[in-house]
């Protein structure tokens, strides 16, 4: 996806952003269409083998549409467009990849997700994706993952829930993923909020009613598919990280709101496997400094 992209979506949706609709019925559900456009940037960190320094730029696109079954089901349907940008400076750390193992890639994602409530108390839900991610230029098909998963929660008052669910998912070459995932949502008070999610931990405060200020501990992972081309033809790049992350969002109406932040990679490993899944180099890099903004539209 070009980086441009997600910005003219922006003036389309905008437009319908702050428009006024008749009130629903009380007992009324809506279809609920969410447009989220972001971007950010990981600057320059040092690499630890080898050195040299590494950044990357990513924009991207996720619409999200909520369809209501009944009183108590909804559908989710996902649709997600990534475009990243990679810039290495003077990297050894990768051998036959040279000294840039990658550049610019495409991510591209596509969920179904069914919850329910089955009482005033337990909720459960299931969920299935594709994902394609790779560099430009590499096979579609062979860029190609599969996961799904599941869960259930229980509400044990208004202001406290508790679940577990699982995730499995299938890699580039390398291991089915499982993990088990801990769901919370824990009101402390009117202003302050603590979640648990999927590879998330996240501290809400809500000092107004237009204003949200949060913090947050997330595992990011990201694996691309290389092009016959590349120094490891046909390759994996793996990119993992464990950001920490503040920032605040701006909610001007129910149907709009902006978010920025800033955030530090505590911990963040570069990996380069062969199209067989043998570890061709990984090295780690130092702290580094994150900035993201995103917007969120409803319409």
């Amino acid at each position: 996806m070009h980086p441009a992209a997600p910005l003219s979506l922006v003036l389309l949706a905008c437009s319908t952003a702050f428009a006024e609709e008749p009130a629903a019925k009380s007992d009324e559900r809506q279809t609920d269409f969410r447009l989220r456009p972001y971007v950010g940037n990981t600057f320059d960190s040092d690499l630890k083998t080898g050195g040299g320094k590494s950044s990357v730029f990513r924009t991207g696109l996720n619409l999200d549409v909520g369809i209501p079954i009944g009183q108590r089901a909804t559908m989710n349907i996902g649709l997600n467009g990534e475009y990243s940008k990679y810039h290495f400076s003077d990297a050894t750390a990768f051998g036959i990849g040279g000294p840039e193992p990658i550049s610019s890639t495409f991510e591209y994602q596509a969920s179904l997700r069914y919850s329910r409530e089955i009482d005033d108390k337990w909720s459960f839900f299931v969920v299935g994706a594709i994902n394609a991610a790779g560099a430009n230029g590499a096979d579609f098909s062979e860029s190609l993952t599969y996961g799904g998963g599941g869960g259930a929660s229980y509400k044990v008052n208004d202001k406290f829930d508790v679940g577990l669910g699982i995730v499995v998912r299938s890699s580039l070459e390398d291991d089915t993923f499982v993990m088990p995932v801990p769901l919370i949502n824990w009101q402390i008070s009117e202003q302050w909020e603590f979640t648990t999610r999927y590879r998330n931990i996240r501290v809400n405060f809500k000092p107004a009613d237009q204003w949200e200020l949060f913090a947050t501990v997330d595992y990011i992972t990201h694996e691309y598919r290389l092009d016959e081309d590349a120094g490891a033809s046909k390759g994996v790049f793996r990119d993992h990280a464990v950001p920490i992350s503040i920032g605040a969002t701006f909610s001007p109406s129910r149907k709009f709101s902006i978010t920025a932040g800033a955030g530090v990679n505590v911990w963040r490993e570069l990996t380069l496997d062969d199209q067989f899944g043998n570890r061709i180099a990984e090295t780690e890099t130092d702290p580094s400094l994150n900035l993201f903004v995103s917007a969120t539209i409803a319409f």
